[in-house]
């Protein structure tokens, strides 16, 4: 149910912008909660340096989370 409607948030809207052609949005996949969670604990490190760079709180940070996660999934290049 969560990895499903984690799918289905991340085909919404631009994400497709975001990655252009570099994954299948509905080929990421997680083997399990455990590895989902970690998989969210590492995008919240990852996007709380972001924040920092920019120096402002990111509002769109669920569509950032969404992008970070399926890059590191796929191994392409992580958002900065």
């Amino acid at each position: 149910m969560v990895l499903a409607r984690f799918t289905r948030t991340f085909q919404t809207r631009n994400r497709l912008r975001l990655l252009p052609r570099l994954v299948d949005p509905g080929a990421t996949s997680f083997g399990s909660v455990s590895d989902m969670a970690s998989a969210m604990r590492r995008a919240a490190a990852a996007h709380d340096e972001h924040e920092k760079r920019i120096g402002e709180k990111d509002a769109n940070w669920p569509d950032w989370y969404a992008v970070y996660m399926t890059a590191e999934a796929s191994g392409a290049k992580l958002p900065e």
